[in-house]
C-alpha cells in the first residue's frame, strides 16, 4: 500500500513539474488567443510554484512531494514501473549550481512574460 501511496505522490509530483515546464510556453497560446493562458488564477499558480521551486533550492530544501514519497518508499531501491520511469523524468544527478541557475532563469522568464503577456481576471 505504502508503494502505491508513493506512486500517486509521484504522479503528482510529474504533473506539477510538467505545469510548471508547459507554463514557460505560455506566450504561444497567449499569441493565438487562447482564454487559458490569460487566466489570472492559472498563471498566478504557474508564478507561484516556480517561487516555491526557486525558493526552496537556494535554501537548499527538499520539496516535500520528495520527502514523502521517500518516507513511504522507506528509501529503498525497491522501486514499481511507475516510479522507475517517473523518477527518471524528474530526477536529474546534475550539481545544485546547475539546478539554481536554470530555476532562475525559470523565474526571470516567467516574471517576465507575466508583464510583457499580462494576465487578464476572468469573471465567472
Amino acid at each position: 500500500m505504502n508503494y502505491l501511496l508513493a506512486d500517486i505522490i509521484l504522479i503528482i509530483h510529474f504533473f506539477i513539474a510538467f505545469f510548471v515546464f508547459l507554463g514557460l510556453f505560455f506566450p504561444i497560446p497567449y499569441k493565438l488567443n487562447w482564454n487559458f493562458a490569460k487566466n489570472f488564477y492559472l498563471r498566478f499558480v504557474h508564478l507561484l510554484l516556480i517561487t516555491i521551486i526557486l525558493f526552496e533550492t537556494l535554501i537548499g530544501f527538499i520539496c516535500p512531494l520528495t520527502i514523502f514519497e521517500n518516507i513511504l518508499r522507506g528509501n529503498t531501491d525497491t522501486r514499481t514501473f511507475i516510479s522507475k520511469w517517473l523518477q527518471n523524468l524528474l530526477f536529474w544527478d546534475f550539481s545544485i549550481v546547475y539546478f539554481i541557475l536554470i530555476y532562475f532563469i525559470c523565474f526571470f522568464w516567467t516574471v517576465f512574460i507575466w508583464f510583457y503577456y499580462p494576465p487578464k481576471k476572468i469573471n465567472m
